[in-house]
């Protein structure tokens, strides 16, 4: 399925007039260098390529060339387009080896080629006084890497770019006739099948030379006598088109999500840029400047479909998309998930998911950002690929998180009490609050207004985990107010076994505000007043839904209790400004 949409995607690509994708034996390569050549074949000088787009320090130019494919460790020279090693033999090591196989390879390709660049090329090739020639500073600049093409000197073209070779290099690309033939998985036609799968180079956590999708290496793979990927069952032709589609979206930026180590790419079925451009920015994407009608244009739609009205004519929602997410592992990439879905319905999966995860006090809604809670030192490559896979899938497709995910944000409350950074207790919660809610949904557990967990703190909630946390917060405050910053709060030393087992801590945390209280009165009277005020509220509550403190909170009680912990802080601090003003004239009035 994840092949025959690439394939649909490539054959899509090749009617776009204003797309420029490889055909056939050429791929879209990253060219640093350009070698100028004479009739002779003697190097007249090198120029570095230099473009707009950079990486980092390097500079490069994206080029057509002949195709690029897989190099492992063994030698494989490329033809027009290499690296000095191979052209220049530029390798303490295997340098001579290297040399010679592409002068071989050349060689092959060129040896009915009648043309005077061919002609060139191969006494480039012939001639071994290059290096003597070169100066040291360019010897030293072409050995640290980067691809080198020719260019005649006085042309307008480069080598490889004319007719000839070309020509020459298309009849000795052509599908090997020995290779073994079947029916295409893809197609459904006789053709010779593919030996390898196109390689996807420049992903953080794949090999340097590049990861392939599609891949065989061992025996227990082997079926029917076929190695590698021949097992596959797939033309050479459905092959390259599949490895070209992936390696355009990949290398489209506004198209491509980076979530931990998983990548998440998406394309639609039809020519769909605002809609493209909508998906990128539902997944965490920021769209550039001048698309910030698009932005403005998904917020007024997400607005109207949580409000239940009519969806507007700004979008296409029968545009079908495909989302893929893959993970380089060393030389393969790990396909996480494959899903299909309307515009549509991501948009209402989407609006879904940010009623779900709403909560007062937290901007953030984009999924990357919040799984970062789950990392620790918030490092992106620190989240488990199957939460991410698994979460990604419940925010495109609708369906409940995983209990990983739940039971990982608790972990972290325990390992460092959200303290190291003020957004990071809002994060979790809104992480905690999405998971609740879908999974009772999913459940189809009715909620009574005695159990529902609002955006805001709701005061009617008399769940024994949502209370403990309410009442936790109103402790740590009165403690702040009274002593000021203090090398450890009660959030600090408590909140893990707060959550966990609250009947052994929840004695000695009272005891412990009744000196803070007292010494907030001689401080602050009004704002004593007020804490006391929450506090018989919560315990009231508490003592009707059970004499005596539970001994344990389960993992869905202890969710509740961080949720009822930030939401509480947020009223305490929002009600601080109206209250304060009041309880302290009525304290002044009182002495």
């Amino acid at each position: 399925m994840i092949v025959k949409e690439l394939c649909s995607l490539y054959n899509r690509m090749l009617e776009d007039p204003d797309r420029d994708v490889p055909v056939m034996g050429w791929s879209s390569e990253k060219v640093a260098w350009e070698i100028i050549i004479d009739q002779e074949g003697s190097v007249r000088e090198i120029l570095p390529l230099v473009s707009g787009e950079t990486d980092g320090p390097a500079r490069y130019r994206v080029l057509k060339v002949p195709e690029h494919e897989t190099r492992s460790s063994g030698i494989k020279p490329y033809f027009c387009c290499d690296n000095a090693k191979y052209l220049f033999g530029l390798d303490e090591r295997r340098g001579v080896e290297c040399l010679a196989a592409s002068r071989d390879l050349h060689n092959a390709v060129l040896a009915t080629c009648d043309d005077a660049e061919a002609r060139a090329l191969l006494r480039f090739f012939g001639r071994d006084d290059h290096l003597a020639h070169l100066g040291d500073a360019v010897i030293e600049a072409i050995s640290t890497g980067g691809f080198m093409v020719f260019r005649m000197l006085g042309a307008s073209h480069r080598v490889h770019d004319a007719s000839p070779i070309r020509e020459a290099w298309n009849a000795y690309g052509a599908p090997d006739v020995d290779a073994p033939s079947g029916y295409c998985s893809v197609t459904g036609k006789m053709a010779p099948r593919a030996r390898l799968f196109p390689q996807i180079a420049g992903l953080p956590g794949a090999q340097s030379s590049g990861a392939s999708l599609v891949s065989f290496n061992f025996d227990a793979c082997e079926s029917y006598g076929m190695k590698k990927t021949y097992n596959a069952s797939l033309s050479a032709e459905a092959a390259f088109a599949a490895g070209t589609a992936l390696r355009e979206v990949l290398g489209n930026r506004e198209r491509r999500i980076r979530f931990g180590n998983t990548f998440v790419v998406f394309w639609a079925d039809r020519p769909a840029p605002r809609e493209e451009s909508a998906v990128f920015q539902l997944f965490g994407g920021a769209l550039p400047a001048e698309d910030d009608q698009t932005n403005q244009q998904v917020q007024q739609t997400l607005l109207s479909m949580r409000m239940g009205k009519k969806r507007d004519g700004a979008f296409d929602f029968n545009a079908r998309f495909c989302i893929l997410g893959i993970s380089p592992n060393a030389a393969r990439l790990s396909a996480r998930f494959f899903y299909q879905s309307t515009f549509g319905d991501l948009m209402r999966n989407y609006a879904q998911y940010l009623e779900d995860i709403e909560i007062s006090g937290v901007a953030t809604t984009a999924l990357g950002s919040l799984l970062r809670q789950l990392a620790p030192q918030g490092k992106q490559e620190n989240v488990p690929s199957t939460v991410i896979s698994q979460s990604f899938y419940a925010l495109v497709g609708g369906s409940a998180f995983p209990e990983a995910l739940q039971k990982l944000v608790l972990m972290r409350m325990r390992a460092d009490q959200a303290t190291k950074n003020p957004w990071d207790l809002g994060q979790r919660a809104s992480l905690l609050k999405g998971c609740l809610v879908r999974k009772r949904r999913m459940k189809g557990v009715a909620v009574t207004e005695r159990e529902r967990i609002d955006m805001e703190m709701n005061p009617e909630n008399q769940s024994s985990g949502y209370l403990l946390g309410r009442l936790f917060a109103v402790l740590e405050r009165t403690q702040l107010a009274a002593l000021g910053e203090v090398n450890a709060s009660i959030r600090d030393k408590y909140i893990g076994a707060a959550a966990t087992t609250p009947a052994r801590v929840f004695s000695t945390l009272l005891r412990g505000y009744e000196v803070h209280t007292s010494a907030l009165r001689k401080k602050n009277k009004g704002l004593a007043i007020k804490f006391d005020r929450e506090m018989n509220e919560i315990v009231s509550h508490l003592s009707s839904v059970s004499p005596v403190l539970p001994k344990t909170l389960d993992a869905d009680e202890q969710a509740e209790f961080y949720i009822a912990f930030h939401q509480e802080l947020g009223h305490l601090w929002k009600a601080r400004g109206v209250d304060d003003a009041a309880d302290n004239t009525v304290s002044t009035e009182e002495e």
